[in-house]
């Protein structure tokens, strides 16, 4: 026999396939459809004796067959419990009982009959018995063409008192089972009422939940967008851009003359943060040492090469690093695996400090022009030219107060981790569609083929983990259209190919 399996099934539905149609009012139906949307809530029903029901169709998500085509004698099959009633269903072929017409082959109809649980023995020990009578009274019948399944063993000795008690039982009138079925199809509506309100109720807080975190997480970010921007006249997107980087654990480079605000910018971010700030100017003789620390004089009488890093780069969560292009090599490489991996050698290799670094902000007047220093333009995923301020601009700051003490002593470093550690969470959720894919494809293609630069593939990567970010504290579920036109800041190598 086929197994059937209901073990996905919240709510199973047992039936001769007997049920008006529709079985539930309309609004019933549609207030299970939407619980099967919200919740995934499985129905299942098991249809008993026959092949389809249209009733049963419309309230379940499967619907399973039991002796669609049994052919042989029927026991009790479903037994109601919790109920005033003793009354029992049973099913009963309507021919005769234990029986196949091997010439005709046609199926049995049977007839689902509700009686006391006290008489259901009775009733099928005279059935038998009359069954019995008739194939040995009729003579025409050919025995040969018909096979017994076995006698019917009641679970007590019928005797002659209970054949005269049995006089008159007959079973009830299927009016019984109508109303019986009427009132399970009263309680299915009254329990999926009843789980329908529970769950909306429950969707309704969650929902509540979720937009209050998201609401606050989007106050949070406007606040620290508009605290690094505070006195600052046209630099909305470069306070956006170092936002962005912060959140996105990545690095922001600023190319534009000096006095353009972009040294305020990073110490906007560091008192954002909260934490250490480091900022230096590099020139061509800037020494490792004013970078990563000076050497530890006892390490190195114990023939130990260790820096002393405390209140430098390795130890920073913001840094300002102006004319960044003017690194040497002997501070390059150190550089170039702290940026990457967060990780710096103290010890000739030896020991591996973890760097608490967030982001940095790189600034140069111009952007290099040897090939050595492709890999450290590389780091910088967010790229953006700062110009002075227009004439229009000019006139604003010289109107406008100072930046109070008040306001630039504000820390909003636990908001900003809190809004790091959703972020982080969303977005392995956050789905990127393929035309998005081909889109960044096609940049790549057009920057690579008409600008002639080169665009790495850590950078695409980045650049995609990057478009996430965006979508995700905006409380989208997908990278839309909108976020690819982050791109612009992230794949010139010149100012003016950004157009």
């Amino acid at each position: 026999m086929e197994t059937i399996d209901m073990t996905s099934s919240d709510l199973l539905l047992v039936t001769d396939g007997e049920l008006p149609n529709p079985p539930v009012s309309t609004t019933i139906l549609s207030q299970l459809e939407t619980l099967r949307h919200q919740t995934g809530m499985e129905i299942h029903g098991l249809l008993i004796g026959k092949r389809e029901s249209p009733a049963l169709d419309s309230l379940c998500t499967e619907v399973h067959q039991f002796l669609a085509e049994y052919e042989r004698q029927v026991t009790p099959l479903v037994r109601t419990t919790k109920m005033a009633s003793s009354t029992s269903l049973s099913l009963f072929p309507t021919r005769r009982i234990g029986y196949i017409d091997r010439l005709s082959q046609k199926r049995y109809s049977f007839a689902l009959r509700a009686m006391s649980n006290s008489d259901s023995d009775r009733v099928n020990m005279r059935l038998y018995k009359r069954d019995k009578r008739r194939r040995f009274d009729d003579d025409d019948d050919d025995d040969d063409i018909w096979s017994y399944d076995g006698g019917y063993e009641p679970d007590t000795a019928y005797t002659a008192d209970d054949r005269e008690s049995s006089k008159g039982d007959e079973p009830v009138e299927s009016d019984a089972y109508v109303i019986r079925v009427e009132e399970s199809v009263e309680k299915i509506q009254h329990l999926a009422s009843l789980e329908i309100e529970e769950k909306r109720k429950f969707l309704k807080e969650e929902l509540n939940a979720e937009l209050k975190q998201k609401s606050s997480s989007r106050q949070i970010l406007a606040e620290s967008i508009s605290f690094v921007g505070t006195g600052l006249v046209e630099r909305d997107i470069e306070s956006r851009l170092v936002i962005l980087a912060l959140i996105s654990q990545e690095h922001v480079l600023f190319i534009g003359p000096p006095g353009t605000s972009k040294s305020m910018l990073g110490r906007r971010l560091s008192q954002l943060c909260g934490g250490p700030f480091f900022q230096r100017l590099f020139t061509k003789f800037t020494t490792p040492d004013e970078i990563f620390g000076p050497l530890s004089l006892k390490a190195l009488e114990n023939d130990q090469y260790v820096r002393c890093i405390e209140g430098f780069l390795p130890t920073a969560t913001v840094a300002f690093l102006d004319e960044i292009f003017k690194a040497n090599s002997a501070i390059l490489n150190t550089l170039l695996t702290i940026l990457n991996e967060r990780q710096f050698d103290n010890g000739a290799g030896t020991r591996r400090v973890d760097c608490p670094l967030k982001c940095v902000i790189g600034a140069s007047n111009e952007l290099p022009e040897s090939e050595d220093l492709d890999a450290l333009l590389d780091r910088f995923l967010l790229r953006a030219q700062v110009s002075p301020v227009s004439d229009e601009g000019l006139l604003e700051i010289l109107s406008s107060s100072q930046l109070s003490k008040e306001d630039s002593e504000r820390n909003y470093s636990d908001g900003l981790d809190e809004v790091f550690r959703d972020v982080s969470e969303t977005l392995p959720s956050i789905e990127m569609k393929r035309n998005i894919g081909v889109l960044i494809k096609d940049v790549r293609n057009f920057v690579t083929d008409t600008l002639g630069q080169y665009v790495s593939d850590r950078r695409l990567i980045k650049a995609a983990r990057l478009l996430r970010v965006s979508a995700a504290t905006h409380g989208r579920k997908q990278v839309d259209l909108i976020d690819v036109l982050l791109l612009q800041h992230m794949l010139w190598t010149y100012p003016q190919q950004k157009d």
